[in-house]
């Protein structure tokens, strides 16, 4: 985000002015919460928004696609409400794979760890988590509509 960029560090910068000179995008490393390898279409963004879209003509195209959530500022009972209408909606069961990015809460990370992997155990694609995205002043780049690859079995998201 623009607004963090004093004080991204000089490797996101450089990804950033490397993207935007060449079309290069970096590969991004995470943790898996679940293995496996996927490909498609890299959708998604902020969890609220994406929540708020479902049944309107801004929703975005969830088949064969890869998720990328992040959230910022949110309460734990809320991620998981969000997380559950999405379930609920029949959406995530039509992608290919989720990533994740930062899940900003003031409560603990193993909390929101543990939401995940109890919201996500009924899936049979890859989940990775703890990508360098979303809220936060290291944020590094990605394209949203293009095709990517998640190795969950490396721990990397990459562009295809």
């Amino acid at each position: 985000m623009v607004s963090t960029l004093p004080e991204t560090s000089d490797s996101a910068r450089h990804a950033i002015l490397r993207c935007l000179s060449s079309g290069h995008f970096p590969v991004l490393s995470g943790r898996p919460l679940s293995g496996g390898l996927a490909s498609g279409r890299l959708i998604g963004g902020n969890l609220t928004c994406l929540a708020h879209l479902l049944c309107t003509d801004s929703e975005p195209p969830w088949g064969n696609a890869i998720l990328l959530l992040e959230e910022h500022n949110e309460a734990p009972y809320r991620i998981d409400r969000m997380l559950t209408q999405l379930l609920q909606a029949g959406r995530l069961e039509r992608l290919t794979g989720i990533a994740i990015g930062q899940i900003c809460s003031e409560d603990s990370p193993d909390l929101i760890n543990s939401l995940l992997k109890d919201r996500f155990k009924s899936l049979t694609f890859p989940v990775l988590t703890g990508l360098p995205v979303g809220h936060r002043p290291d944020n590094f780049p990605l394209l949203l509509g293009s095709e990517y690859i998640l190795d969950c079995d490396a721990g990397l998201l990459l562009p295809a």
